[in-house]
């Protein structure tokens, strides 16, 4: 079981081609082991700035795309003030796809165009693995995510995704800004938050289901997003929150701050919701009977 650590010393690493027909090209995939990566920059961006958009052709996978940063098949990576920038509409700048190990990210920014910072969990049709039980621990990030290369796929427009059952866990001083701040993929998946500052231009939380047994008959049992703490802000200020199917889909909110009413994803048993029209961020969730100074009306629906 190999550890190694990749110290970039304030230097760039910047993917130039493809290189293979399976998720395109990247600066490093990892098959086993355990890789630590700080210290600078990796640069997963099409180097001839095109619009990477792999199945609009209908011709599958593209052998020279450039498919983002960093690729898990096996193994646990841990990244260390760390900068990724990815274009791959299709893909991540990191994919977490393996089902036994854990990716750790500290203090690292992400910028990304069309896909996904993040993504926690996929089936590789390669190796027959799938990514449950991988997990995703994210502290004190940075994200920016911004466009939506085509109408069919903006379910791929998203700070951080979950798919295949994997698990993302979000702590600290996180802030994230896109089209999506979170989304769950089709194969379902958990997304928790317990902290942090989002912005989204559509929805806070984009969430497919379980389509069940269209993914090589491999999903989960839900797609459920916990929001712990944090502040939320939808620019879409009409639905912040959206589910594309309700099968398995749930959200719980026991915590944070809101611009848009929170009540119907509250459980009303345990937590309150409290408004003051005054403030830009309106809604303020806590525990029955816990403080809710500068919130002086109670929400009921």
């Amino acid at each position: 079981n190999i550890t190694a650590i990749l110290d970039l010393n304030g230097k760039t690493l910047k993917v130039t081609g493809g290189a293979g027909t399976y998720g395109g090209g990247r600066a490093i995939k990892m098959e086993a082991g355990n890789l630590t990566i700080k210290n600078g920059t990796i640069d997963g961006r099409s180097y001839d700035g095109e619009i990477l958009n792999p199945h609009s052709s209908g011709t599958g996978w593209s052998s020279t795309r450039v498919g983002g940063c960093l690729r898990v098949s096996g193994g646990s990576a841990t990244l260390d003030n760390v900068t990724m920038y990815n274009n791959d509409s299709w893909g991540s700048g990191i994919m977490m796809e393996s089902g036994s190990g854990t990716l750790t990210v500290n203090n690292c920014t992400f910028s990304s165009l069309y896909g996904t910072s993040i993504t926690c969990g996929d089936y590789n049709t390669e190796t027959l693995s799938t990514g449950y039980n991988a997990v995703t621990n994210i502290y004190n990030c940075t994200f920016t995510q911004e466009g939506i290369p085509t109408d069919d796929m903006n379910f791929n427009a998203a700070c951080l995704a979950s798919q295949y059952g994997a698990t993302i866990n979000v702590y600290g001083d996180t802030r994230a800004t896109g089209e999506n701040a979170f989304a769950i993929f089709s194969s379902g998946g958990e997304i928790n938050v317990y902290g942090g500052t989002y912005s989204a231009k559509h929805y806070i939380v984009n969430s497919y289901g379980v389509q069940e047994g269209i993914y090589y008959g491999v999903y989960a049992n839900v797609a459920q997003v916990n929001l712990y703490d944090g502040t939320f802000t939808d620019l879409n200020t009409d639905v912040a929150f959206k589910f594309n199917n309700d099968n398995h889909n749930a959200i719980l909110i026991t915590g944070g701050t809101f611009n848009v009413n929170p009540y119907p994803k509250v459980n009303h048993e345990t937590h309150d919701v409290w408004k003051n029209d005054e403030t830009s961020v309106k809604y303020i969730v806590v525990e029955k009977n816990a403080s809710h100074e500068g919130y002086n009306t109670q929400v009921t629906n």
